[in-house]
């Protein structure tokens, strides 16, 4: 049991009255009445442990709105793992996810007065910017994509910095600090990861495995996973591995109807680089950002990962499957067992080629290029979203503390529901993938230069892979006035 020191300090008082009376017989009658000079201490400490072990959710204020909480997301079409489906649910109907979301936007509506409303529009950013040009205050806040809208609306002065409200608390682990601060520029911030969605936690790079595939190799899961553990699991092992899952079923050359050693997809370039900690840019003791790409280290990794992801006898790349459906292609494939490893985001686990596979898979960290350091991945930056403040919202303390509110509860509903009953205990059934996904979602990491895609950097690292050639100084110098030109116009609409 944990024991505060003022508990303690009322232990050792009354103890030491006790002692007192045995020693010294009845003490002298004063006129005096004690409960008037003495604190009242039991009282004191069970004040101080309420306050210690009350949730962030219970320590905001409470307020009567008496309003609608309008959040603009793009359409819910039914289809994929991207819909907005983490923001309203209608009623609670059994379904951990949908209930929690349910209990989570219950207990905000009953604390602060509100009613929490869901638009949805694959048009978000018209309406945001009619909205905005014609002093509209019908939408409070925005989930917004992170590549291909953030960078639009920051730049163009539609979204608010939200460390100008203290109610929003964006040091607390349910706002995703880690990831956050690569968002941030020059001390602004204009929207942010949390826990009030999961699409970035759906959008984050991972490894699969079969495990049977991996046992027919002679490849113990255990060993994979001990690797994993003991920090020795790096891309050189990987491909090596890969190796042993490469089988021509025919004899007439490898072609999407045989064994691969892994599936995966250009894109997988950002995922592997972030494990070196390198990124295209890097921050000024000012806080702004440098052009990192003239640095001989990124260009070392660069070349180490081209060796690998060139290496065209180990792996198929859904944009070179010849599926006619590439991305579903490579799913069902791994799902049938063609395949011993699988690079992609962990919302596929969600989908219904991996929850209905016949055989057992296992989960990994992607692998690091060299063995020191953490595991770290990154998102899908076209799928991943961020919550943002408009300019236009009537009452900009109101929307903060609101969304406060549902990041806080969130930390209590959705995310159990999520991550501990659905990935851990639904999906993925072995305690070791537990470990690595709890290992994946804490080392999560955001080049900044990406999320904003500054003169399209990240189609550059995916064309290198491409190539048929290491073309990183011909790349590199092709972009390199858009990139700076870019990051300068970034910082001046920051400034």
């Amino acid at each position: 049991m944990k024991f505060s020191i003022r508990l303690l300090a009322g232990i050792l008082l009354v103890l030491m009255t006790a002692a007192c009376f045995s020693a010294c017989g009845t003490p002298e009658i004063t006129d005096e009445d004690p409960t008037e000079t003495e604190p009242n201490t039991a009282a004191e400490t069970d004040k101080a442990q309420e306050a210690e072990t009350a949730s962030a959710f219970d320590r905001l204020d409470g307020a009567d709105y008496g309003t609608e909480f309008v959040v603009l997301t793009k359409s819910i079409t039914g289809s994929n793992m991207w819909d907005p489906l983490d923001i309203v649910a209608e009623d609670q109907t059994g379904d951990l996810i949908t209930d929690a979301i349910f209990e989570r936007n219950g207990m905000v509506q009953e604390k602060l007065g509100i009613r929490i409303v869901q638009v949805d529009d694959n048009s978000y950013e018209t309406h945001i910017s009619a909205a905005v040009q014609g002093g509209s205050h019908e939408y409070d806040t925005v989930d917004v994509n992170l590549i291909t809208t953030l960078g639009s609306l920051a730049v163009n002065g539609y979204l608010l910095d939200m460390k100008q409200f203290p109610v929003l608390d964006l040091s607390q682990s349910y706002w995703d600090p880690k990831v956050n601060g690569s968002i941030e520029i020059l001390g602004r911030q204009y929207a942010a990861i949390s826990e009030i969605t999961y699409i970035d936690d759906y959008a984050t790079w991972c490894l699969f495995f079969n495990k049977e595939r991996a046992t027919n190799v002679q490849i113990d899961p255990a060993e994979l996973y001990g690797l994993a553990k003991d920090g020795n699991w790096t891309t050189e092992r990987l491909y090596d591995y890969a190796e042993l899952g490469v089988y021509d079923i025919n004899g007439d050359g490898m072609d999407s109807r045989d064994y691969w050693g892994i599936y995966t997809q250009y894109e997988a370039v950002n995922p592997l680089l972030a494990s070196t900690g390198l990124t295209a840019v890097v921050r000024g003791t000012d806080g702004s950002l440098i052009n990192n790409l003239d640095n001989p280290s990124l260009l070392e990794a660069l070349e180490e990962l081209y060796g690998y992801m060139s290496d065209k006898t180990v792996q198929l790349y859904a944009e070179n499957s010849g599926f006619s459906e590439i991305w579903n292609g490579v799913k069902e494939q791994f799902a049938s067992g063609y395949g011993l490893f699988f690079i992609g985001p962990v919302g596929n686990i969600d989908l219904n080629y991996l929850r209905n596979m016949d055989q057992d898979y296992g989960v990994l960290p992607l692998p690091k290029l060299y063995e020191e350091g953490e595991y770290t991945t990154t998102v899908q930056y076209n799928n991943a979203t961020a919550i943002g403040i408009l300019t236009t919202t009537e009452n900009p303390e109101r929307t903060a503390h609101i969304l406060e509110a549902m990041a806080a509860a969130s930390s209590e509903t959705l995310t159990p529901a999520f991550y501990e009953k659905v990935l851990l205990r639904k999906r993925v059934k072995d305690e070791e993938s537990s470990e690595m996904l709890d290992l994946i979602f804490r080392n999560k990491a955001v080049d900044t230069a990406l999320l904003y895609n500054w003169a399209n950097v990240g189609g550059m690292f995916q064309r290198i892979m491409k190539a048929g050639s290491f073309t990183y100084a011909s790349e590199t110098a092709a972009i390199h006035d858009a990139f700076e030109r870019a990051i300068s116009e970034t910082l001046s609409a920051f400034s």
